[in-house]
């Protein structure tokens, strides 16, 4: 199932009261930088929920090589590449495309 991308101010507001994720909502988001990003991109961060959790896509993948996702439009209607693979090899991984605004698996 597809899910439409917004905005909320703050990252506790990615999930819902009383539990869950709230999938499509978008933050700007601060944080430390990642180990492996020699190269880092200024912050705030735009951050996305997925049906598998919080992705950075201003930070390198979690997983080598570490490649960093392009990222086109302005928040919520972005389009990121590649693909989005979520905790992958675990329980309740998420592989899909942020398109247009729109996380499609």
């Amino acid at each position: 199932m597809s899910a439409t991308c917004f905005m909320v101010e703050r990252v506790m507001d990615c999930w819902l009261e009383g539990g869950g994720e709230r999938v499509g909502a978008m933050v700007w988001g601060r944080h430390e930088f990642d180990e492996h990003d020699p190269d880092p991109r200024p912050l705030p961060h735009l951050q996305v929920m997925t049906p598998a959790g919080l992705v950075c896509l201003d930070c390198p993948e979690s997983d080598p090589p570490y490649g960093k996702w392009q990222r086109q439009g302005s928040p919520p209607n972005v389009t990121v590449f590649p693909s989005l693979n979520v905790n992958e090899g675990n329980p309740g991984a998420w592989h899909g495309w942020l398109q247009n605004g729109v996380l499609t698996p």
